[in-house]
């Protein structure tokens, strides 16, 4: 499968991929536990920050995010379904990268999805971000509450199944479309699957233009664009209307931005291609 030089490109290096599997796991396998052993719950999510650097497109090269290390947000709200990290929490800990590492940036987010068996995951697609009220609104939330200033963000998700026999399962890229977005691999009893997608900047100037009065209107067929900014509506006439109804001037928001979720990206671990590359090759 050819690399497309146009997607975004995210790049977890070697020195991460312990943490996202081994956190993901602990957080399934022993949830809360308290300072005598009792298991509270288990099977809950967990969440934490990668940080590295960001390569903007240039000259045919697309963008490129690359995760050097990562850190996991103890302090974060776990729920079997959910996971809510401090704010607070994340704002201080990039103030600190600032201060004493200030060749890394905070360069995305990482979070599991726990799942009873391979049945469950598979009829909901669980490898896959929640829509709005889940993940994707969360990650532009993210974007423009810790990093408005970065034009791009990696997301990875780690999702977990527990099974009752061990067996190896070696790295491989998903199935269909989703092929170079993540991968699927075996560790002792656990199924894991990695996927990523990222969060970019979008100008809302790319999506409409100045009519001879002086108004907003949206492009032919980017309707749905000029809405996906939430601040902003159309009307049937094709006008930008702010939230009130009102139609607006080009003027007032030729300069308005936002970030959308792009799935359509490659994720790259060169660790888990290393593992299923030397298993095919036959050096495993």
């Amino acid at each position: 499968m050819a690399i497309d030089n146009q997607k975004t490109q995210i790049i977890i290096e070697d020195h991460v991929v312990p943490q996202l599997l081994t956190s993901a796991i602990e957080a399934y396998q022993h949830g809360d536990v308290t300072s005598i052993g009792t298991r509270l719950r288990n099977k809950l999510e967990t969440y934490g920050l990668l940080w590295g650097y960001t390569l903007p497109a240039r000259a045919g090269v697309p963008a490129r995010i690359v995760a050097v290390t990562s850190t996991v947000e103890v302090s974060a709200d776990r729920q079997r379904d959910s996971v809510d990290p401090i704010r607070a929490s994340l704002k201080q800990k990039r103030e600190f990268f600032e201060t004493y590492w200030p060749n890394l940036e905070l360069v995305g987010t990482f979070h599991s999805h726990p799942y009873k068996d391979l049945d469950e995951i598979k009829k909901n697609q669980g490898w896959r971000a929640s829509g709005e009220d889940g993940d994707l609104g969360h990650w532009r939330g993210i974007h423009d509450e810790i990093c408005p200033e970065y034009s791009h963000l990696a997301h990875i998700i780690v999702s977990v199944v527990c099974l009752d026999r061990k067996s190896t399962k070696w790295p491989e890229r998903l199935g269909g479309n989703e092929a170079f977005t993540g991968y699927k691999l075996g560790a002792g009893n656990y199924r894991i699957w990695v996927k990523g997608y990222s969060t970019e900047r979008e100008e809302l100037a790319d999506y409409i233009h100045e009519d001879e009065d002086g108004d907003a209107k949206a492009n032919e067929g980017c309707n749905d664009e000029v809405e996906a900014f939430d601040r902003f509506g159309v009307s049937e006439e094709g006008y930008v209307l702010d939230s009130d109804g009102n139609i607006l001037s080009y003027s007032d928001v030729e300069d308005e931005s936002g970030f959308y979720v792009n799935e359509d990206i490659e994720l790259h671990i060169p660790s888990l291609e290393n593992r299923f590359s030397e298993h095919v090759n036959g050096r495993i």
